[in-house]
């Protein structure tokens, strides 16, 4: 979370807490855990980080919620994947493309300065919702946002309809989603402009808006994002 926290401090874990289908979310005190705004801190844990521990029988809670666990990419993954990304959004992040970045930032202030990359700025606001998350706008304006809108969503921790940073693999999303629209494969020179590992972009159109899925050269998801 931050080099310069004890890990001391976040033991023992707080009473405070909350699921959703994204995950769980740990609420600390400002007095264990105080982002550099000055807010209380949450730490959020995705369900399939959590897979060996849950309790998923039928009589559980988290079964009662009604609640799609996936795992890995199923059936369902090509419709969930291509309503979440024709609205501009990504599961878990309480933000959507053409959002005033004025406002997001009122709710979740930014941990840093926004960094330039090519045309464009990635932003990393605060909170468990951001949490390797990063909002990509303009770089028209330098410093000032306000007159900026999310152009884009990056993630590089994300369970999406099965999808998993780290794990899945491209054959697997080629399975579920089909051939891409596009395909760049990116050297290391190339990708380092854009914050990425070397490897290969795949780009689906859905509605209004694109996804990128972007793979290191061992094959293996390590960004998503939506534009």
């Amino acid at each position: 979370l931050s080099p310069h926290l004890p890990a001391s401090q976040l033991i023992p874990l707080p009473d405070t807490f909350f699921i959703d289908p994204i995950g769980l979310t740990l609420c600390y005190p400002v007095s264990a855990f105080q982002t550099l705004s000055g807010r209380a801190g949450d730490v959020r844990f995705l369900w399939y980080e959590l897979k060996e521990v849950l309790d998923l029988q039928e009589s559980s809670v988290l079964q009662r919620t009604g609640w799609d666990f996936h795992f890995a990419p199923d059936q369902e993954s090509a419709s969930g994947i291509a309503s979440f990304v024709e609205q501009g959004e990504l599961p878990g992040v309480p933000v959507r493309l053409g959002d005033p970045l004025s406002a997001v930032c009122a709710s979740y202030p930014l941990q840093n300065d926004p960094d330039v990359v090519g045309n464009a700025r990635l932003l990393s606001p605060e909170g468990a919702p951001f949490q390797d998350i990063f909002l990509m706008t303009d770089n028209l304006f330098v410093k000032d946002i306000s007159k900026s809108q999310v152009e884009g969503i990056r993630s590089d921790h994300i369970c999406f309809y099965g999808l998993i940073t780290g794990q899945t693999s491209r054959q697997e999303w080629l399975s579920v989603l089909g051939e891409p629209d596009a395909s760049i494969q990116l050297p290391s020179d190339t990708a380092d402009l854009s914050r990425l590992v070397p490897g290969v972009s795949d780009y689906y159109r859905f509605g209004g808006h694109t996804l990128r899925l972007h793979a290191d050269t061992n094959d293996i998801l390590r960004t998503v994002i939506v534009q």
